[in-house]
């Protein structure tokens, strides 16, 4: 069997291939296969590849292709492939050393089928040219739920500035964090406890500030912020506001 066609096509464009030594009795028995690895060798996706069988007026056969990503595709054409299963089925029996008798029977059913359904295949290459197109953008990352958070600062309050001192303050009164059910915890990097946010923020020079979830026994959930503690009050319910605060 020859598959005679383009040995090049460019990109989406259509390109026909002729099978010649394809009877008209053998087409319920045949199964046609295009595959395509892209330059770095990866696979292309099966969905982004057409390749469909005609039959022509006069009986010849053909193959109507067409391809969305450039690559080296493989089109393979062939007949009675099941008996390639046959086959390994019967030489994984015959490594398996199963029962004498039984091997028999499969090897006669093996060969009987060799000779009423002959193997037969056809193979050609095609080169897909032309610039993919960039991949879609990841999807952006759903938002935080809303819920209570946990607002954490962990500073060395010998260093407290007097900006840092008043939006202390201004989060310990904030009506805006106690409607929504928000608390607000001031740690010194010296305090117990505050060695975990401290590993947390490893890496955040002066003041830094920690969002997590807050859990319906008090506790503090998955961490949903870190980074440097905002100059301002405004600024820090911002950041809060962001993650679902």
């Amino acid at each position: 069997m020859v598959i005679t066609g383009p040995d090049k096509l460019q990109r989406n464009a259509y390109g026909w291939f002729s099978v010649i030594g394809l009877q008209a009795a053998d087409l319920q028995k045949t199964s046609v296969y295009c595959v395509g690895v892209d330059a770095n060798g990866q696979t292309i996706p099966i969905d982004t590849i057409t390749c469909i069988p005609f039959t022509g007026w006069g009986g010849g056969h053909a193959l109507f292709v067409v391809a969305q990503q450039s690559g080296n595709y493989t089109i393979t054409i062939t007949v009675n492939g099941w008996r390639g299963s046959l086959d390994r089925a019967v030489a994984d029996a015959t490594s398996a050393a199963i029962e004498t008798d039984l091997l028999g029977q499969l090897q006669l059913v093996r060969d009987k089928a060799a000779d009423t359904y002959p193997y037969r295949n056809g193979t050609t290459t095609l080169e897909v040219v032309g610039a993919n197109p960039p991949p879609p953008p990841p999807p952006p990352p759903p938002p935080p739920e809303t819920g209570k958070r946990w607002i954490i600062l962990v500073r060395e309050s010998q260093q407290d500035s007097p900006a840092l001192a008043l939006q202390i303050m201004e989060l310990r009164v904030s009506t805006y964090l106690s409607s929504k059910g928000h608390a607000f915890l001031a740690l010194d990097d010296d305090q117990t406890g505050a060695k975990p946010w401290l590993d947390e923020l490893s890496g955040v020079s002066g003041p830094g500030l920690i969002i997590t979830e807050r859990l319906a026994d008090n506790g503090a959930g998955p961490v949903l912020f870190k980074g440097p503690m905002p100059a301002t009050y405004e600024a820090t319910i911002a950041i809060l506001n962001e993650h679902g605060g």
